[in-house]
């Protein structure tokens, strides 16, 4: 500051709180004359004003303010106000920020807790293929009891199952002509001693013979073995896959399916027996139901069955696993 007639003040920085409002931070050295002697201190704006107009109250009339200093001080001011100001606004919109995004979860845990029960499809509702995935696992979900037909069980004593290679098996075996004849289609059960089940699919020669080559089993290998066989005039389940270009690639009927969460087994092989390339694909199953009317249904759609909440965040309990409530795409009803 310039020069001050100081002969009313005390200190290289005094003035009288009794004229102006102080700091509550400010107030370190404050005496009963009232006067604060504090350098150090911090001063809001309001204090700062206060100190220009007693700064031109006292000035020197021989020797004035410099009106340079003068704008520097007021722009320093106007600096200070602009900053309490932004200061507050910001207060105020991290205020605002946090009741939205606390509005917003408890909105969307509402309407997590509607959507029990409903069909949900995620957005990534493909398969992602890797250059080493060898065998897939591919949870579906049929919302329809599909249609029944006649299943007829088939003697297994002339089976065989044998091991080929260290994940692969060979099933062979004789099956009567009275029960199926050539280019039927026959179901062997495979199960281990965890109680895991397959059912494989197997094509009736002109012989009276069926072999089935490489398979790979989602039983366990170490403890595989027939346990049943059947043939089954009910309506297969038609799953397709297809690659990004919308192409089907591999095409897989299972007979004798019931509604509900369903597991089918895919060894990244096309219709040829050749692997697929890596990339995304998409599974579609397509059925008669009971009621006669076709069915339709899509890997990754499944029915929400429940909802649970981690750090503020909904969870929903689909297709045997939790998944954030942000990543699902589409609910129907």
């Amino acid at each position: 500051m310039s020069n001050i007639n100081t002969q009313n003040l005390q200190g290289p920085l005094a003035f009288n709180t009794k004229d102006m409002p102080v700091n509550a931070n400010t107030r370190a050295g404050e005496g009963d004359s009232g006067l604060v002697y504090n350098p150090g201190a911090e001063l809001d704006k309001d204090a700062f004003l206060k100190l220009l107009l007693i700064e031109l109250q006292h000035q020197d009339p021989t020797d004035p303010m410099d009106t340079e200093k003068m704008l520097t001080q007021t722009a320093q001011l106007s600096a200070l106000e602009m900053q309490d100001n932004t200061n507050k606004t910001m207060t105020q919109l991290v205020d605002a920020m946090t009741k939205l995004q606390n509005s917003i979860a408890a909105s969307t845990g509402m309407s997590a807790l509607a959507a029990v029960g409903k069909l949900a499809t995620v957005k990534d509702d493909y398969l992602v293929v890797a250059d080493d995935d060898i065998q897939f696992q591919i949870n579906m979900y049929l919302p329809k009891e599909p249609q029944k037909g006649k299943k007829t069980d088939i003697n297994i004593d002339d089976f065989k199952l044998e091991k080929n290679g260290e994940d692969k098996l060979d099933i062979s075996g004789k099956v009567d002509s009275e029960i199926a004849e050539p280019g039927e289609t026959i179901y062997v059960k495979l199960v281990d001693d965890k109680g895991q089940e397959e059912t494989v699919q197997a094509i009736v020669g002109e012989d009276q013979t069926f072999k089935i080559v490489g398979h790979t089993p989602s039983v366990d290998i170490k403890t595989a073995k027939i346990d049943s066989a059947y043939k089954s005039d009910s309506t297969p389940v038609t799953f397709t896959i297809y690659n990004e270009a919308g192409d089907p690639v591999r095409t897989m009927s299972v007979k004798d399916m019931t509604a509900g969460m369903k597991q089918i087994v895919w060894d990244r092989t096309d219709d040829s027996g050749n692997p697929v390339p890596s990339g995304k694909y998409y599974v579609r199953a397509s059925y008669i139901g009971e009621d006669g009317t076709t069915v339709n249904s899509t890997y990754g759609a499944y029915p929400i069955t429940g909802v649970k909440f981690e750090d503020g965040e909904a969870l929903v309990g689909m297709g045997g696993s939790w998944v954030k409530w942000e990543d699902i795409k589409e609910i129907t009803g």
